[in-house]
């Protein structure tokens, strides 16, 4: 599934994160934009810094301070629970535009026999 936006608490980001450096900021950013946008992080060194945009040894650097936002590997609770909810509305903006559709296809039917 594909969303438009991800919600960004800035408050909530601040408060978290004011003991980064700006370059842990970005590796942080960069891999939250990702799980949000792919549902899951890989769990490879490799593919990480490819992501974060950092050479294997700068991501070494900075690998133990970032990933103490995630739990389990690379799960990111915050984002898992963001990524529920959207899926959830949607599902059910999907059930209801069906019902929508059904209802006014009977209507047309209805229409087309009456007249």
């Amino acid at each position: 599934m594909s969303l438009p936006y991800m919600p960004f608490y800035v408050g909530d980001y601040l408060r978290d994160t004011r003991h980064l450096t700006t370059e842990q900021h970005g590796a942080y950013l960069l891999l939250i934009m990702e799980y949000w946008a792919k549902g899951s992080l890989p769990d490879d060194d490799t593919q990480l810094a490819r992501i974060v945009g950092m050479s294997p040894k700068k991501w070494k650097n900075v690998r133990q301070v970032v990933q103490a936002f995630f739990h389990d590997g690379w799960h990111h609770k915050r984002i898992d629970a963001e990524l529920e909810k959207a899926s959830s509305k949607t599902e059910k903006r999907r059930t209801a535009a069906n019902v929508r559709w059904q209802k006014a296809q009977g209507d047309s039917r209805l229409r087309l026999v009456n007249e």
